[in-house]
C-alpha cells in the first residue's frame, strides 16, 4: 500500500489529490469495475465442463502471482535504495518505510485515494488484454478462457491489493471482510500484525497473504537478498533509520 506523506484527517487527504486527478481515479474504478465484469461475462460464456477446473485453476494461480508481486515489490523498497533514489526514492520507497512509523496513516485517505491508482492501471491492463485475446481470435478457445481467468485473477487482486491492505489496518470492516480475513482467503490483521513488528523483513505479501507464510518458511527473501547482493554488491537495509519502529 502506498500512501501520501503525514497524517491527515479523511477531508484533508481528499483534498490532497487534484480534481482532475480525482476526477480521472474515478473514471478508472468504473472502467476498472466495468472491464472486470465484461471478461468474467466472456469466460463464463464460453466455459464448459472440461473447462471450468483449468479455468479456476488459472484463476487461483493467478491471484497468487498478484500476493507475490506485491511482496516482491514491499521487500524491494523496505530492503533496497533510500528516500534519495532517482524516481522511486521519495515516494514509492519513502511511503511503504513510513508506514513502519505510522501504520495507521493511510486510513486517513479515503476510498478514491487508496484505489484509484491501482484502477487505472488495471483498467488500461484490461483493455489492452481485451484488444489482444479477441484480436487473436481466443476469446472462445480452450486456452483463450484459461489465459483469461488467469489474468482475471491477476489483474482484479492487483487492483484490489491497497484496499486489502486498508483493511488488514481497520477494526471495522464489513462482516463479509471479517469473515474472509478470518480464513485467511485475505490478508488478516493478525497475520500483516508480524509484519510491522521489527525488524519487518517477514510478511511482505499485502493482497491476499495467502504466501507469507510459505515464503517466510523457506527464507525466500533472505536467499533472494543474498542474490541480489551478490549481483550488485551491495547490502540490503543499508538505512536502518528508516527501519526504526517509533515509540
Amino acid at each position: 500500500m502506498v500512501h501520501l506523506r503525514g497524517t491527515k484527517t479523511a477531508s484533508q487527504s481528499a483534498s490532497e489529490s487534484s480534481v482532475g486527478a480525482r476526477a480521472l481515479y474515478r473514471v478508472g474504478i468504473v472502467g476498472c469495475l466495468i472491464s472486470g465484469f465484461v471478461l468474467l461475462g466472456r469466460i463464463i460464456a464460453a466455459l464448459d465442463f472440461w473447462r471450468v477446473l483449468p479455468a479456476a485453476a488459472a484463476l487461483i494461480a493467478g491471484v497468487a502471482l498478484a500476493d507475490l508481486i506485491t511482496g516482491v515489490v514491499h521487500w524491494a523498497c523496505d530492503s533496497w535504495g533510500s528516500e534519495k533514489t532517482r524516481w522511486l526514492g521519495s515516494n514509492l520507497i519513502y511511503s511503504f518505510r513510513e508506514h513502519h512509523h505510522k501504520p495507521k496513516a493511510m486510513l486517513d485517505h479515503d476510498w478514491v485515494d487508496v484505489n484509484g491508482g491501482a484502477a487505472i492501471a488495471a483498467f488500461l491492463g484490461f483493455l489492452g488484454f481485451d484488444y489482444l485475446i479477441v484480436g487473436a481470435g481466443l476469446a472462445s478457445a480452450g486456452s483463450g478462457v484459461v489465459i483469461a481467468s488467469f489474468f482475471l485473477g491477476l489483474v482484479t487482486t492487483s487492483a484490489i491489493a491497497n484496499q486489502l491492505h486498508y483493511w488488514a489496518h481497520t477494526r471495522d470492516v464489513p462482516r463479509v471482510v471479517a469473515f474472509l480475513q478470518r480464513r485467511e482467503l485475505i490478508l488478516s490483521r493478525t497475520q500483516h500484525a508480524g509484519h510491522h513488528r521489527a525488524p519487518h523483513m517477514r510478511g511482505y505479501c499485502i493482497s491476499t497473504g495467502w504466501l507469507n507464510r510459505p515464503l517466510d518458511a523457506i527464507g525466500f527473501w533472505r536467499a533472494l537478498e543474498v542474490g541480489v547482493g551478490r549481483l550488485t554488491g551491495t547490502h540490503p537495509r543499508k538505512d536502518q533509520e528508516a527501519h526504526r519502529v517509533a515509540p
